[in-house]
């Protein structure tokens, strides 16, 4: 899983921007090339959980194709850190290139919309978060059946956030847009988004303790699952599983109050 860490000279070439307002003077170039880590770790949280046919140097030039995007398209000017504006640009290429690839099998697709259903109608009937043992006893699984579908599911969490709320639509508002650029976005928009994240806040604040605990180690700590699984004193699997389920549940929030 090793990759160049160096730029091509086709790579070199596309960079045009951002060399005037480094600091410390450097080269666009050494820019890039010191950003390169953060394309790898990105890289290598997204593969995880993907499927091995799926190459990690495939995903790494994406990466790095995402990371000139942001040294071309930075504005200095705007209140947000570079590495910050990289960080989205690169995992949006990369998630882009995933959806491009329609990687996921249709199955599990209608899996994961089944299992989304099923909560929103849970979440519906009973005006709050479902836990674990009301969604296995509405699809009749047992404990194992629910873990495996989970771990059927679980790789559309790597795309979760980035697409739209109905996991087999291609259109639709993705919830990326909650974390996205809104510099040159209408007022609207603007108010629309703030909205969602203050519904999203109020909503993760009701799920069960680990669900959140797991969602801030994992997406604002920056924390790996195995990482994650040695705090909770659990297995990997058993995290990635409170992970998808945590996922499925805001997804059909999303929908529902998108509606």
């Amino acid at each position: 899983m090793s990759a160049d860490p160096h730029l091509s000279n086709r790579q070199k070439t596309a960079v045009t921007s951002y060399a005037t307002v480094a600091k410390n003077k450097e080269s666009v170039e050494d820019i890039v090339n010191r950003h390169l880590p953060l394309v790898k770790s990105i890289v290598g949280k997204i593969k995880m959980r993907l499927p091995d046919h799926i190459e990690f140097n495939d995903l790494y030039s994406v990466g790095v194709a995402g990371l000139i995007a942001a040294v071309q398209k930075y504005d200095p000017q705007r209140n947000q850190s570079f590495s910050s504006f990289a960080f989205i640009r690169i995992r949006g290429a990369i998630l882009d290139e995933l959806r491009r690839l329609d990687w996921m099998p249709r199955g599990n697709r209608a899996q994961a919309k089944m299992l989304q259903d099923t909560i929103l109608t849970l979440e519906t009937r009973l005006k709050r978060p479902v836990e674990e043992h009301e969604i296995r006893k509405e699809l009749g699984m047992n404990h194992e059946e629910y873990a495996k579908l989970l771990k059927k599911v679980r790789p559309i969490s790597v795309v979760s956030l980035d697409q739209a709320a109905d996991a087999n639509s291609e259109d639709g508002a993705p919830l990326k847009d909650a974390i996205a650029d809104t510099g040159q976005a209408a007022v609207q928009d603007k108010v629309e988004t703030k909205e969602m994240i203050g519904l999203l806040k109020k909503r993760i604040a009701t799920l069960p303790d680990a669900a959140r605990k797991v969602l801030a180690m994992y997406y604002f700590e920056g924390m790996r699952l195995s990482e994650i699984a040695a705090v909770f004193n659990l297995t990997e699997s058993r995290i990635c599983q409170i992970h998808a389920q945590a996922i499925a549940s805001l997804r059909a929030y999303v929908e529902k109050v998108s509606q």
